[in-house]
């Protein structure tokens, strides 16, 4: 049923040279062209505070520290440590310049658009069906989730490592029993492996190798005239040699499962049940074939619908079946027409581990995911467009392709514009999909509390948030609520909103309300708790306070903020012994957070252990920034001059006021520090000063240079 495809270079007569080159440079033109406003884009207020901007590892850039927590975490709800390095890089090399991780972004599509034509060029010996599939992939509007969101760099990282599986897969199976066939072999593991430690969406790689044996390799004994027997034991030994690869996806597979698992991001059977989940996969599957031809109303999450009915996904089932049994058939009958059974099969696999048979996250679909399936029904569409060709003159072909792309280029820039920030992200998908309680959550919780609103919707520098805004997110949230009433993150984030508001009896209230959803553990569990225990502590109810937190480090005692907390309100009742536990629990989950080391340095200076909480305030000094540290300085001048280092306490205390001049307190105190040096001049300064600053402190500090006591 299959032909070899005739190596590259011979191409079955189709002539390459400058005009494909040049073609393929304009493609990466146009395609950087309809995404370039994403380089000045913002982060958006989903997923990237995880991933970057609140993420305290990945601050830190490339450390030792940070390059091995990337292969132990399972933060976010994922094992992908390759991706966690590409962040890492990015915030060594760019900071916090959300316009160069985009940059980052954008270059590895460009990259993968590249790929894209030479490896299927290489695969298949036709120059033009596969530049045109890199043109469908580069400008199709349902990839610009991939490539505008800083968070999915993991989809644009495993791409890359698959096709370099693809290109390595076909050097090797072309003479897989040479003298370096082991070498090439060993390239396809290595960069499997590195695929999958970006994404493991690529555990169907395997399968997608047995495809391209059946074509463009012609490995898999479907030609015609064929023994069956023949057949079989080569179909045998393409499976057998693949075996390793099988090997990978399994473990690949068992890993991100624990690892979601374990981070609540893997749906319960009790949340959705089976039959829930089998008719969304076959709806889903429908509705990415609209998307396909049809790429209007694209938006960030699909919610699931609030009415569930059989007809669609019965619909659907029998639709895919249709189409799976018309492409084999056709095959069958002619075999160069063996592209549309394997990419059809390619869609239809590698959408398999998000389809939501496993359902991971709270989306019914997600426009992100047809990232590479749909290359898949690209090869359809342009093998089927050089078979259609036969019959139409090329100058038509070519115009209806050109056409195609240009309407799919324009669609793209517009879609790019909907990442222009976190409200314009969020208010569009409210606009596309109707009721959507999380998108409601998520343009509330931003308007609240401001975090990585649009630049023209920032207060200005030392201003509050509008109260319009904040009203605004609150509507937003309490009608997430509304269209959902037991949605846990919601009543939590309406909490936050009433005590920023200063109404810590709604707020209580709302997190109780948040817990009831809740299992015991977990981080969610911890997160809500820990507000409850901020909002009593507030209100000077201690003890339930207290109580509260302890039920958070319970629920995960890998959340620092808990045991933060605990151990600051400790202190603050006078138990510090109790207190030094959760504080250096604090310290070493966030060892990069000052807030917990000086916390901790304060109740070391109060149990009489002054090297260490000396040790602990330079610490928190270091990770603070400069308008940060003047707090930090005051306390470490009051223990250095404890301990009778005045000449140490000085430079603190003289540090503090370069930072604000008009502390009065800390310039009386560089005084009488520096009076214990035997400093009078710098003495005399600071009371020549205090004389308008302070007249009540220059009046005690002239008494102590007179010689007198200081009342």
């Amino acid at each position: 049923m299959s032909r070899k495809a005739p190596q590259a270079g011979t191409q079955g007569g189709e002539r390459g040279g400058w005009p494909w080159w040049a073609a393929l440079t304009l493609l990466l033109v146009v395609t950087a062209v309809a995404y370039a406003p994403v380089t000045g884009y913002p982060f958006v207020n989903y997923d990237d505070p995880d991933y970057v901007v609140e993420n305290p590892q990945v601050l830190q850039g490339l450390t030792a520290e940070s390059l091995a927590w990337a292969w132990s975490t399972g933060h976010a709800s994922n094992w992908h440590p390759v991706t966690w390095w590409s962040h890492l890089l990015d915030v060594q090399l760019f900071g916090l310049d959300a316009g160069a991780h985009h940059r980052t972004n954008l270059g590895l599509h460009l990259l993968n658009t590249l790929l894209t034509a030479l490896v299927l060029t290489g695969l298949t010996g036709r120059r033009w069906p596969s530049l045109a599939v890199a043109a469908l992939f580069a400008l199709h509007p349902t990839h610009v989730e991939s490539v505008a969101w800083v968070s999915e760099r993991k989809d644009l990282l495993s791409t890359f490592f698959f096709w370099l599986t693809l290109a390595a897969y076909g050097a090797w199976a072309r003479r897989p029993d040479g003298a370096s066939g082991p070498l090439r072999y060993s390239l396809v593991v290595v960069t499997l492996a590195l695929g999958l430690a970006s994404k493991p969406m690529l555990v169907t790689v395997p399968f997608v190798l047995l495809l391209l044996d059946a074509w463009p390799l012609g490995r898999l004994g479907l030609e015609p005239g064929l023994r069956p027997r023949t057949r079989r034991a080569r179909v045998r030994a393409r499976v057998v040699e693949k075996l390793p690869l099988f090997a990978l996806a399994a473990v690949s597979s068992g890993v991100t499962l624990a690892v979601q698992r374990a981070g609540g991001a893997v749906s319960s059977i009790e949340g959705l049940a089976i039959g829930e989940r089998l008719g969304n996969a076959l709806a889903a599957y429908l509705g990415y074939l609209g998307k396909l031809v049809w790429p209007l109303k694209l938006a960030v999450l699909y919610p699931f619908p609030q009415e569930r009915s059989w007809l669609l996904p019965a619909a659907a089932l029998a639709l895919l079946v249709a189409l799976s049994w018309l492409a084999v058939a056709a095959a069958r009958k002619n075999p160069r027409l063996i592209f549309l059974p394997v990419g059809w099969l390619w869609f239809l696999g590698t959408l398999v581990p998000v389809i939501g048979l496993v359902q991971v996250g709270v989306q019914a679909m997600a426009d992100r995911y047809t990232y590479l399936p749909y290359t898949g029904l690209f090869l359809i569409l342009a093998f089927g467009a050089l078979e259609i060709a036969r019959w139409v003159p090329v100058r038509v072909s070519g115009v209806v392709l050109l056409a195609l792309l240009v309407l799919l280029g324009l669609r793209t820039r517009g879609q790019v514009a909907v990442w222009g920030g976190s409200v314009a992200l969020f208010s569009h998908a409210l606009e596309v999909t109707g009721p959507n309680p999380h998108m409601q959550n998520l343009l509330g919780i931003t308007l609240v509390t401001g975090k990585l609103l649009e630049p023209e919707l920032r207060p200005a520098p030392g201003q509050a948030l509008s109260q319009d805004l904040v009203e605004e997110g609150v509507a937003h949230l309490q009608e997430a609520v509304r269209l959902k009433p037991d949605f846990a993150t919601a009543h939590n984030n309406l909490g936050i909103a009433a005590q920023r508001r200063g109404r810590p009896a709604e707020a209580e209230a709302h997190f109780r309300r948040a817990l009831e959803p809740l299992s015991s553990s977990g981080r969610r569990a911890a997160e809500v708790l820990n507000n409850l225990g901020n909002v009593l502590a507030e209100q000077r109810r201690l003890e339930p306070a207290l109580e509260a937190y302890r039920l958070a480090r319970r629920a995960d005692p890998s959340y620092p903020q808990a045991q933060h907390n605990l151990g600051r309100a400790l202190a603050e009742e006078g138990r510090l012994e109790e207190a030094r536990a959760p504080l250096e629990a604090a310290v070493e989950l966030a060892p990069d957070q000052p807030s917990p080391r000086a916390d901790l340095a304060r109740v070391l200076v109060s149990s009489g252990r002054f090297s260490e909480a000396e040790e602990s305030y330079r610490i928190a000094l270091a990770a603070t920034d400069a308008a940060g540290r003047a707090d930090l300085r005051r306390e470490l001048g009051d223990l250095l001059a404890l301990q009778g280092r005045f000449a140490a306490a000085a430079d603190e205390y003289r540090a503090v006021v370069e930072i604000r001049p008009q502390d009065s307190a800390a310039r009386f105190l560089l005084a009488v520090a520096a009076l214990e040096t035997h400093d009078r001049r710098s003495a005399e300064e600071q009371a020549a000063i205090l004389d308008d600053l302070d007249p009540q402190a220059a009046t005690r500090l002239r008494q102590l240079l007179a010689g007198g006591s200081a009342p």
